[in-house]
């Protein structure tokens, strides 16, 4: 909901649409009509299900605790502090992961995408979820990015594939941006992510049966992060 209405010099969507949510439903007084310190827009403010009122994203964020001291060096660019973007992200994110919605972060660099994810793929249930992590670059096409997911997944029945040990996989996928852009415009890494997505199976080339080539692959989930940059053309 608030990626969507992004910010930049000449304009501020989030403000925007937050005043007009506040005119427009004035029948109902929320906690964001009150005077705060700080961002006071609706997307500050959540309906918190265990208490039943709407409180602040801030309420939400678990305090920074230090690491013991070790003989592990711990370095500098591992440290994350988690902030009330990082936890509102976190929790949409598992929201959609659960409902087996796909998800992807859009931003410029040094905006925190790969950091939530990673955070987010640390915190997830070891007994329901596995995950496997690709990063694509200018020499990824569909082809190397069939056989980089074939490798994380096991045949179940037929033409049936999944993850192992009947857990969900979710397959995070770094610098969406970066294959090469043919001549017609498309990105074949993006194709085929968007085949999966769509109709739930690939097409193994490397198959001399025919009746085989088709395989259908289930309890996949995708999370993906995108640079915001121009393409090459």
């Amino acid at each position: 909901p608030r990626a969507c209405m992004l910010n930049d010099v000449t304009r501020n969507c989030q403000k925007e649409f937050s005043d007009w949510a506040k005119t427009q439903y004035q029948c109902i007084s929320f906690p964001y009509d009150q005077d705060v310190d700080g961002s006071n827009l609706i997307f500050d403010w959540f309906f918190d299900i265990e208490t039943n009122e709407v409180v602040r994203w801030e309420s939400k964020v678990i305090p920074y605790k230090p690491a013991q001291m070790s003989n592990t060096v711990l370095m500098v660019n591992n440290i994350v502090v988690d902030t009330a973007d990082t936890t509102r992200l976190t929790y949409y994110a598992n929201k959609l992961v659960d409902h087996g919605n796909p998800i992807m972060f859009v931003g410029t660099s040094g905006t925190g995408k790969t950091s939530v994810c990673r955070g987010f793929l640390k915190k997830l249930n070891e007994d329901k979820y596995c995950f496997a992590a690709i990063n694509l670059n200018s020499f990824t096409d569909a082809t190397q990015l069939r056989k980089i997911i074939q490798q994380y997944i096991d045949k179940r029945s037929g033409r049936t594939y999944g993850p192992p040990n009947g857990k969900k996989l979710v397959y995070y996928i770094d610098d969406l941006n970066m294959p090469y852009v043919d001549a017609y415009g498309t990105q074949s890494p993006i194709a085929l992510i968007r085949q999966e997505m769509d109709y739930h199976l690939i097409y193994d080339c490397d198959e001399s049966d025919p009746n085989r080539k088709k395989k259908k692959v289930t309890e996949l989930r995708g999370r993906s992060s995108e640079t915001a940059k121009a393409h090459r053309g």
